[in-house]
């Protein structure tokens, strides 16, 4: 087993235990470190920052449900379920970051789904009748508009079921297959 398959989530985990406890701003690599009892070199042989640790503990908790290889237009709304139950999970850690940094979420989220938009939009388009800067511009609109719904579902305290925002965000993938070939 390599050191990073060790290190990384040795790191993940510590930040999710402390978000459990406290904000994620009052969190600092100081504590990250000794919580895994390892050096500060460590930390940064790994990470930037703790935003990259963050924007990383997002992927590996819940946001790759939607990694290419596991979506496809057919399971789009399966794999959107499966992310949403994770985070519901996870309440407290995405609260807790939330409430001090929605933009690494937001960030991260948009980037995940800006970049399924685009492997969807060349796939219902293979004669190329959107251009490729029309294409990027859509992924990136519905990619932060889909971040943005994910941010106020939890900033808002989880107050819509899953399924329902789930729903929404399949309805989007639905609708831009429906209607690429007047787009």
């Amino acid at each position: 087993m390599s050191v990073d398959s060790i290190t990384e989530p040795a790191f993940m985990n510590a930040l999710l235990s402390l978000t459990e406890e406290q904000d994620f701003r009052q969190i600092t690599v100081s504590m990250l470190t000794r919580k895994v009892g390892m050096h500060r070199q460590s930390f940064y042989y790994h990470f930037q920052d703790k935003y990259e640790l963050l924007a990383y503990t997002y992927q590996q908790i819940s946001f790759h449900f939607l990694d290419s290889d596991q979506v496809t237009f057919t399971n789009w709304r399966v794999q959107v379920e499966k992310m949403l139950d994770s985070i519901n999970k996870h309440q407290r850690f995405y609260l807790n970051t939330a409430a001090s940094d929605q933009n690494t979420l937001l960030l991260t989220f948009s980037h995940v789904v800006k970049a399924r938009l685009t492997d969807m939009l060349e796939e219902i388009d293979p004669e190329q009748h959107l251009s490729p800067h029309d294409r990027a511009f859509y992924a990136e609109f519905f990619g932060y508009g889909c971040g943005g719904v994910l941010v106020d579902w939890i900033v808002g305290g989880f107050a819509t079921p899953p399924q329902e925002i789930a729903g929404k965000l399949s309805r989007l993938v639905t609708d831009i297959k429906h209607f690429s070939p007047y787009l």
